[in-house]
């Protein structure tokens, strides 16, 4: 097995690690976090413009979908459970009910 500081090692790993994401059921889950993303309809275009060049340079067989997801609560939540798990304690998180989706799109 090779050494964990292996660039090769690393690049696969990773290559596992999006693969999974990316055959999800709702395609690559982006979460989006900010005032910008409340300007969507005028970013959209731009946006998926990026992403399919994106997409034809480096992953056209892996990267075939995606689904912007706004956070339900503040994200302060998060760093509420992650205090928490510090301190040796566990805050119940129904990861599921923290984010809505609100675009989803598949590449043609």
């Amino acid at each position: 097995e090779a050494a964990p500081h292996d660039i090769g090692y690393v690049k696969q790993a990773m290559f596992h690690y999006f693969q999974v994401l990316f055959q999800g059921e709702i395609g690559l889950p982006i979460l989006c976090v900010g005032s910008v993303w409340k300007s969507w309809e005028l970013l959209k275009e731009g946006f998926l413009l990026a992403l399919t060049q994106g997409r034809e340079i480096q992953a056209q067989n892996f990267f075939s979908s995606f689904t912007l997801m706004k956070l339900r609560h503040s994200s302060a939540l998060g760093g509420a459970s992650l205090g928490a798990r510090h301190i040796g304690h566990l805050l119940p998180m129904d990861y599921s009910a923290n984010a809505i989706a609100f675009y989803s799109y598949t590449f043609s």
